[in-house]
């Protein structure tokens, strides 16, 4: 690890004493953390919603939104993920999670924190779907099932410094960078496709009424108003093609 320079961990942790002696033994070492005490709370809810199965996927999509972009804002050098994230079988997990970051182009390195050992084989599944640059750390634990420093700092910090030290320097850059955009286009397609269905619905209305419309007069205006529509609708359905173009390409 560079000397002089603060390298940047974001902790997915669901339990906040272990949060806070991850913080405390990252912090110690010299790294800088994120999130606080102050907003572990709301961050960690956040994750818990965007992968918690009982939501609808409107209010997940919402709060995926809400953490992909406190990440890219944020920044970080290394993830740091639990592997259990909420007390559920039907949720999602940390490797979910690290899933969904690299669908959108997130190649920082990964960290998982488990009990559960690396040869299981669901974990063996899919744990390819975020390779490289991830390491599996089954955690070790004080009675009192908080980690344990020596651990920690023995096993877990030189695992961080590992694979920053692999870490190309400019890939996290540009892949923030290239997050954001789209993210950004994510949203406008969003908006388009809603503007695509107000369109189609107008249009199958003017065709209705010009089907059932006798008086030619008002007939005609049926079909200019229709053929107005039906030029919007074409030049937003271009739109989203390209810009499902650009996400398919990676922006």
């Amino acid at each position: 690890m560079t000397i002089g320079i603060k390298k940047k961990v974001l902790i997915v942790e669901n339990q906040f004493l272990q949060f806070k002696a991850i913080h405390y033994l990252l912090n110690k070492a010299g790294f800088e953390i994120f999130p606080d005490e102050n907003s572990f709370k709301e961050f960690l809810d956040g994750v818990r919603i965007c992968l918690n199965t009982r939501y609808t996927p409107i209010r997940q999509n919402k709060y995926w939104n809400k953490i992909l972009g406190k990440t890219i804002e944020y920044n970080p050098d290394i993830i740091i993920i639990d592997h259990i994230l909420v007390g559920s079988h039907e949720a999602e997990d940390g490797i979910d999670l690290a899933i969904k970051f690299r669908k959108y182009n997130v190649k920082q390195p990964f960290i998982f924190f488990s009990r559960t050992d690396i040869n299981n084989i669901d974990i063996c599944d899919r744990l390819p779907k975020v390779l490289p640059k991830s390491r599996w750390i089954v955690k070790g634990y004080s009675g009192a099932d908080i980690l344990e420093p020596i651990f920690f700092e023995k096993k877990v910090i030189p695992e961080i410094e590992a694979l920053l030290d692999s870490n190309l320097g400019n890939e996290q850059t540009s892949t923030l960078i290239d997050s954001s955009k789209l993210l950004r286009l994510k949203d406008k397609l969003a908006g388009l496709e809603k503007t695509r269905k107000l369109l189609e619905t107008n249009v199958n209305r003017y065709r209705n009424e010009i089907i059932i419309e006798s008086d030619l007069a008002i007939k005609i205006k049926l079909e200019y108003k229709l053929e107005e529509f039906k030029a919007e609708l074409e030049k937003v359905e271009a739109e989203i093609d390209e810009i499902e173009k650009q996400i398919n390409d990676g922006a």
